[in-house]
């Protein structure tokens, strides 16, 4: 199997001491049992690991969502747009609340399901504003995380977008790394149509391509060289915001067992000490919150975030929150109960 170079960074993560499982959770909608299982980052990213997952669970996915990123321009194209990229990832400071010099765990995970009617009232509520579900979502999110965990307002925020490359990059298989984070700078108050705009723009410029290079950075300079750059990184980003994707594809004819639904949950970092997901299986979309421990020392901070984001979607596509499914685990619940696929 070829070299998964993307992936080495999590391995260098971990012998920092940081956490590199994403998490993923199988929701039974009848009772509302959850089993908590996670992947190792560096084996998979979250599109890989999810596909592993739903097959795992019976389903027959050959078809992962694809974002069209165009043919991998040459080395020098590449070493441009890497350029433009760490223009883009200027580091960047925040009040927080809380904090303390801290790796390796989160506090805990927060979960909101939407079900049908209510993922089809946001979707037609990205519509009707003209821009996209991800930027509607980003800009509430970016508004809570500010009021909530920041003592002061910032200049500007960072958030990191993880893009999926399939298509046009390749890694080895279909489960491997093959996804690039562009970083995204918000200034106050950034409404849905700026994002959506500014993402558009970073992707036209090809500047993924750059985030690429510098995602499998290993192979250039070896994982004792990127183990030397990622101990003297400064604060640069907010959290990370993710979206899985909308499953299955259409034209999928395999029965579908219409009583499970699925969160997924990327690791959280001291250097990314907000992480936030979107996924969507059979037309439900499940959002899940985790904040980093050296953001937050309470459950009820992660609890908070959710609570406040789904009030503010809820607010804007006419919903009930409080007729939504949430839950809450500790991370002490979840390295208890969760299993490793």
């Amino acid at each position: 199997m070829p070299r998964d170079t993307s992936g080495e960074k999590y391995l260098i993560l971990k012998e920092m001491g940081e956490t590199i499982d994403m998490t993923f959770g199988r929701v039974h909608l009848d009772t509302g049992k959850v089993d908590w299982l996670h992947r190792p980052h560096n084996i998979s990213d979250g599109v890989g690991a999810f596909t592993d997952l739903l097959n795992r669970d019976g389903n027959h996915i050959s078809e992962q969502p694809l974002m069209k990123p165009g043919a991998v321009p040459s080395l020098w194209q590449r070493l441009l747009l890497l350029r433009q990229h760490l223009k883009n990832m200027r580091p960047c400071s925040y009040d927080w609340k809380f904090y303390r010099p801290s790796r390796g765990v989160g506090t805990s995970l927060a979960w909101t399901l939407f079900d049908r009617d209510a993922t089809t009232a946001l979707l037609d509520y990205a519509r009707a504003n003209k821009v996209s579900l991800n930027a509607v979502l980003l800009q509430t999110l970016n508004e809570v995380c500010c009021d909530t965990l920041l003592s002061s307002p910032p200049e500007e925020t960072v958030w990191t977008i993880p893009l999926n490359l399939r298509g046009g990059a390749s890694a080895g298989n279909t489960s491997s790394n093959v996804t690039a984070s562009i970083s995204l700078r918000l200034p106050p108050s950034s409404g849905a149509r700026f994002i959506d705009e500014r993402i558009k723009s970073i992707y036209q410029q090809g500047v993924h391509w750059g985030a690429w290079l510098l995602s499998n950075l290993t192979a250039i300079i070896g994982k004792r060289g990127f183990r030397f750059l990622a101990e003297r990184a400064k604060p640069v980003w907010m959290g990370v915001f993710s979206n899985v994707g909308s499953w299955p594809m259409p034209g999928y004819s395999h029965p579908i067992d219409d009583n499970l639904a699925y969160m997924g949950a990327p690791p959280v970092t001291a250097l990314l000490p907000v992480t936030c997901c979107s996924m969507t299986w059979n037309q439900r979309m499940i959002l899940t919150v985790q904040l980093h421990s050296s953001i937050s020392d309470d459950v009820a901070d992660t609890e908070e975030v959710m609570r406040q984001w789904v009030r503010k979607l809820s607010q804007l596509a006419g919903l009930k929150a409080a007729e939504l499914r949430y839950g809450l685990k500790s991370w002490q619940e979840l390295a208890k109960e969760s299993e490793q696929f």
